[in-house]
């Protein structure tokens, strides 16, 4: 087994409004749907990867929120449906979140099964597997050399406990960093400053703050909290500004989706809502979908349905689209999955099978 961090898929866009009704003028999106999975996953998160390099997506299922699941991955056919299935491991666990990643250097996949409810997380290598925080209540992990020694390291996000990175990936070099219960949900690493090292973005819960932790050769500072106050979830960085400054989209869990404009220095002060509904947004993906040459933004909603929101240029966007029968949407992915050319969505649902939606917009 070997480690490869399959990272959330990031939004590129400019600035992000949801116009008013008289701009929209797109049909709801037509998918043609199969399932995939039992209504006895509780699936976390999803990763869609080619990892054996035969020209066909894998999907790797987290299947343990809030419940005993066993991780799985899936393979596809050239039409895009998903045949046989695996387990990542055969015991039953609380997943958040599951990443195959090349750590050492024995050309097979490492597991990395971050996990909760009394349940350490785990970093399986072909020969043993290396176990952490029985009591942290483990939510997302981000992979990544954070200090340039040439080695693979792993930051393990907790929302009871504070976050912990192990150096080289091995279990002797450890440490916890940033504040304690901070309610921690979701991670992505990118440099905000400019300083060519990596910083750490953390979507947080219960009231929590969302926080920036500087990089450098010494590791992460103490963290800046961000200016949203309400829950935070997936979170994307590109410049959706285009004015060369990695810009922050987080989808908030109790109100509108939140854009964060960076200042040019790593600082994030200006607030655009995006999306104004007060969905519990879980989930985004962003791309065109209708081949338009303007990028659509994915919704996976809780309690509601998914929505696109189609890009209208200019910064502007339709309101919502609704798509699928679902409102228990915890991870979304966009891909051209059955590899004709248009982008299809592959979504991850909680106690209900996932989906495979096959784009059919276009002709």
């Amino acid at each position: 087994m070997q480690l490869l961090l399959f990272g959330l898929l990031a939004c590129t866009s400019s600035e992000f409004r949801v116009p008013a009704a008289g701009l929209d003028a797109m049909e709801n999106p037509v998918f043609a749907v199969d399932h995939f999975g039992t209504d006895a996953d509780a699936t976390a998160n999803l990763h869609v990867k080619d990892i054996d390099g035969d020209g066909r997506w894998e999907v790797l299922a987290a299947n343990g929120e809030h419940g005993l699941g066993v991780n799985q991955l899936y393979s596809t056919g050239g039409d895009g449906v998903l045949q046989a299935s695996s387990r990542l491991s055969e015991r039953f666990e609380s997943t958040f979140d599951v990443a195959l990643v090349l750590l050492d250097d024995d050309e097979l996949y490492d597991v990395v099964e971050i996990n909760d409810h009394g349940t350490p997380s785990r970093i399986c290598y072909a020969e043993r597997c290396d176990t952490y925080g029985e009591s942290w209540h483990s939510r997302d992990v981000a992979v990544q050399d954070f200090d340039g020694d040439g080695l693979l390291d792993v930051v393990i996000l907790n929302k009871l406990a504070q976050d912990a990175i192990i150096w080289g990936h091995s279990p002797g070099s450890w440490e916890l960093f940033g504040p304690v219960d901070a309610g921690d949900t979701s991670a992505i690493t990118v440099d905000v400053n400019g300083d060519s090292w990596p910083d750490l973005i953390i979507s947080a819960r219960d009231g929590e703050r969302p926080r920036i932790h500087l990089g450098g050769r010494a590791g992460f500072d103490e963290g800046t909290t961000l200016p949203i106050d309400n829950d935070t979830r997936a979170i994307t960085a590109r410049d959706y500004q285009h004015d060369g400054d990695l810009d922050l989209f987080f989808a908030v869990l109790d109100g509108p989706n939140v854009l964060l404009v960076n200042d040019g220095d790593g600082g994030f002060d200006r607030v655009i809502e995006v999306c104004r509904h007060n969905h519990m947004t879980w989930a985004i993906a962003v791309g065109d979908l209708d081949e338009d040459g303007r990028l659509d933004v994915v919704e996976g909603n809780i309690g509601a349905p998914d929505n696109v929101h189609y890009g209208l240029g200019g910064g502007e966007f339709t309101n919502d689209r609704p798509f699928g029968d679902r409102e228990n949407t915890k991870a979304i992915r966009v891909v051209d999955v059955d590899r004709d050319g248009d982008l299809d969505i592959v979504a991850g649902h909680y106690f209900t099978k996932n989906d495979v939606l096959l784009n059919q917009v276009l002709p």
